[in-house]
């Protein structure tokens, strides 16, 4: 059963169609997951957003360990950056630019 979309950091329906199709499949055979795919990449939204540690996630999300052991997964397996990469293009495109910035800019501070 998911979880009841309550943090500003939960994705929209819309934004959970663009990302889903870009996480892995679920390998068959396999155990099941017992948590939602989409609980969990909102509970590591809301971590970011928030600036909490882990072990600090509301009780309404699936397992700290649990999160954090898929995140790594997905770490391993570079799909953090490709959906970054997908969004950053959608969000482009949406405002009439080329989804593929031309140039970048480094800031660094001592």
């Amino acid at each position: 059963m998911e979880r009841t979309r309550t943090y500003d950091s939960d994705l929209t329906d819309a934004q959970w169609d663009l990302v889903e199709p870009l996480l892995p499949l679920i390998k068959e055979p396999g155990r099941v997951p017992k948590h939602p795919r989409r609980d969990v990449v909102d509970a590591i939204l809301y971590m970011v957003r928030s600036g909490c540690s882990w072990w600090q996630l509301p009780v309404d999300f699936p397992p700290w360990q649990t999160v954090y052991w898929q995140f790594k997964q997905w770490e391993k397996r570079h799909v953090t950056e490709r959906v970054l990469d997908l969004l950053r293009e959608e969000v482009r495109l949406v405002e009439g630019r080329n989804p593929h910035p031309s140039a970048g800019i480094v800031d660094s501070h001592r």
